[in-house]
């Protein structure tokens, strides 16, 4: 063949390589002019959403890339009442374009898919019902063909007829709005790009996505915020392989981000057609703490404005495992703090030297490492717990805390000052059994010394030294404690107290009993309390309800206790070597006291039956045994100080007789306030005159005119 030849084949190749899309192009547009082309898809559009939908434009564009293009898209809201005005969705333009020569190779490469300034608008009425609800694809009627019964085919995923590339998926500058009317909730998601790159094979075997979706503009108002939270910035990319006829992923990376706080996710899926089999790991980026209360808005907590923090924070955790309905995958995860530091503006000392190594699985829990510093005093924890659903545990605390550093790391209530060491080791060892708590053994013991506190209440300082020892059968405690003259010596014995931490499943455990002794030699209450000075013209006391006796049942412990006080000054009154026993088993009270009053004797035993707390049972029996009736003003004015009826009635008797008094009363009642106990309240008063004289005075001169 002469080169003429050959040369005349090439260019005649070349112009048709040319001309023949060139002729396609025409032919095309010349078959599918705009109008054509918008009508056919408008019809679609519409029954596809049931609702109005208007379309500017569409048609086919030819440069710089092949492909159908639609624009001024509107989507009208639903007709419901409740609902704005507003278009559902605004589309400014959508573009497929596609590369034309691979389809004469029987592939299909998407050059591109774009959507430009999308506006989708999610609002709910006053009810929570949403705009969406009632379009077209969500439900409503079947045609007949769709209710006809499908035929079977065999499983597995169909194969495509050609094999499928999409170089590009765009969204452009789109916003999402979302307008809760129930809840007064209003979000803005704006400026939204996306990118997604996909090729596929036609087998589907080989499929890959790269991809990343960027939020920089959200917008967040609530109910209980009216200026908008705005300046968040989301982010999301991927990375992954799949192969959808084997049911298999490669998770190259998942990534997603909020403003700093990043995560990140790689591994494999297998089966994620059938049972998925999942082996992944999910690890963050260093966060730093400062950039976690950077994003808490002042706007909802206010507070934040005036916190400091420092120090960072990791974490990993890894997924394995069968997902199905017999619970989540095989979990393992390690958490970890450093450098830690969290300061208050008012405050002049800050929590700091906050470390912390954590592993976690689903079913367990060590906490290798938790230490931090109250300003200088050292707080150090330590705990591993094994098999949550039977757990056993290993944990301790230790801490050393000079109460004096309080007042520069949290603030104290006016007036209140504290000083002095507190001192804790305590550790717990064992098996957690609710069937028998003392498996659980628990030991050491927190010692207080020279703890020193003045508070405005209380006229004198307070000094309390002691300590308090732990097992699993007991906490003990020996503190004494010295209120200017006044002393207490306190020795208690909370035994079997662990029923109150662990829940007895069999009901068969022995009730927590709290056992006590005080002693004092002096407790001067005039020297302790500081009384309230009032002035002034009483004050009406706003109307209340009924105070309830006990406005929660006991807790379920037992008590057994006594009270010896050689000498009790009250009120300007002396009262001696006076006892108080106290008892309370299966939340039955029992109550007595006893004390020498001058040269007499005072005594009360009380009875409560607690075990409704809706009617309460009350008994109380009081004798005054040889008191003369002089010696009873003080009494009352110290005892009776703010009833002044009662105090005006013990002085106008005193102003009538004299002489020894013995005086018994028995009293009864029930109920569950103290207004039903007040209606119920019923029984007997004696009272006995010894030695007794009337006195001249007003009932003389009463009763001298009575008879004259």
């Amino acid at each position: 063949m002469s080169k003429k030849k050959t040369m005349r084949i090439i260019i005649g190749l070349a112009v048709i390589a040319v001309i023949l899309p060139v002729a396609v192009i025409i032919t095309l547009r010349a078959t599918f002019p705009p109008d054509k082309v918008k009508d056919m898809v408008l019809p679609h559009l519409e029954k596809a959403v049931g609702r109005e939908v208007t379309v500017e434009g569409a048609g086919i564009s030819i440069f710089p890339v092949f492909g159908t293009k639609i624009s001024g898209v509107t989507i009208a809201d639903t007709k419901r009442e409740g609902f704005s005005e507003e278009p559902f969705v605004t589309l400014d333009g959508f573009f497929v374009g596609v590369r034309l020569l691979p389809l004469f190779q029987r592939k299909l490469e998407i050059k591109e898919v774009v959507i430009k300034n999308l506006k989708l608008l999610v609002e709910t009425d006053t009810t929570g019902s949403f705009n969406y609800e009632d379009l077209a694809f969500m439900g409503g009627d079947e045609d007949e063909a769709a209710k006809a019964p499908k035929k079977k085919t065999p499983g597995g995923m169909p194969a495509l007829p050609i094999p499928l590339t999409l170089e590009r998926f765009a969204i452009e500058n789109a916003e999402i709005v979302y307008n809760d009317r129930r809840s007064g909730r209003y979000v803005t998601l704006g400026d939204i790009d996306q990118r997604v790159d996909i090729a596929m094979d036609k087998e589907l075997r080989d499929i890959t996505s790269t991809g990343e979706l960027v939020v920089s503009d959200v917008s967040v108002k609530t109910a209980e915020i009216s200026k908008p939270l705005t300046g968040f910035t989301v982010t999301f990319s991927h990375d992954i392989w799949a192969n959808a006829v084997e049911g298999k992923a490669k998770i190259n990376t998942v990534r997603a981000s909020l403003q700093k706080i990043a995560l990140e996710m790689t591994g494999r899926i297998n089966d994620f057609i059938g049972t998925p089999k999942i082996d992944v790991a999910v690890k963050s980026d260093k966060i730093f703490i400062e950039d976690v209360i950077d994003e808490v808005p002042v706007e909802l907590v206010p507070e934040v404005a005036k916190l400091e923090a420092e120090g960072f924070v990791e974490m990993t955790m890894d997924l394995a495992g069968t997902i199905d309905s017999s619970g989540i995958p095989r979990l393992a995860g390690h958490v970890s703090f450093g450098d830690g530091k969290i300061k208050y503006e008012d405050l002049p000392k800050a929590i700091n030297g906050l470390n912390a190594d954590i592993k976690f699985t689903g079913t367990s829990l060590t906490v290798k490492k938790f230490a931090f510093k109250l300003g200088d005093n050292p707080v150090e924890v330590r705990a591993e717990v094994e098999d949550f659903a039977r757990p056993t545990v290993d944990a301790g605390l230790k801490a050393t805390v000079n109460l004096g550093d309080l007042k520069d790391i949290m603030k104290l209530p006016e007036g209140v000052t504290v000083g002095g060491m507190i001192r804790s080791d305590v550790t717990a060892k064992g098996k957690v059994d609710p069937a028998d708590p003392t498996k659980l053994d628990v030991g050491g013991k927190v010692v207080l010394s020279e703890v020193k506190a003045t508070s405005p209440d209380v006229a004198k300082p307070i000094l309390v030294n002691g300590k308090s020892d732990f097992t699993n059968r007991a906490v003990t405690g020996d503190i004494t404690v010295q209120i200017g003259s006044s002393d207490l010596a306190i020795d208690t014995r909370l035994a079997d107290y662990l029923a109150l931490v662990v829940a007895d499943s069999t009901q068969k455990a022995p009730r927590p009993t709290l056992s006590y002794t005080v002693k004092s030699s002096l407790l001067n209450v005039d020297e302790i309390l500081v009384r309230s000075q009032k002035t002034g013209a009483p004050q009406e006391e706003p109307a209340q309800a009924p105070a309830h006796l006990l406005a929660a049942p006991l807790p379920g412990v037992d008590v057994n206790g006594s009270v010896l006080v050689k000498k009790l000054v009250y009120g300007g009154v002396t009262l001696n070597d006076a006892k108080t026993q106290m008892s309370a088993v299966n939340d039955i009270v029992e109550l007595s006291a006893d004390a020498g009053l001058f040269k007499g004797s005072l005594s009360n035993k009380l009875r409560l039956d607690a075990r409704n707390i809706r009617d309460i049972g009350f008994t109380n029996k009081l004798t005054i045994d040889r008191i003369r009736v002089s010696e009873l003003v003080p009494v009352a004015r110290g005892f009776l100080g703010d009833d002044q009826g009662l105090v005006g009635l013990v002085e106008g008797i005193n102003d009538i007789v004299a002489g020894g008094l013995n005086l018994t009363t028995d009293m009864r009642g029930h109920g569950a306030t103290v207004e039903d106990l007040t209606k119920t309240l019923e029984g007997e008063v004696e009272a006995r005159l010894s030695n007794g004289t009337v006195k001249a005075g007003k009932f003389t001169e009463s009763f001298t005119k009575a008879i004259n």
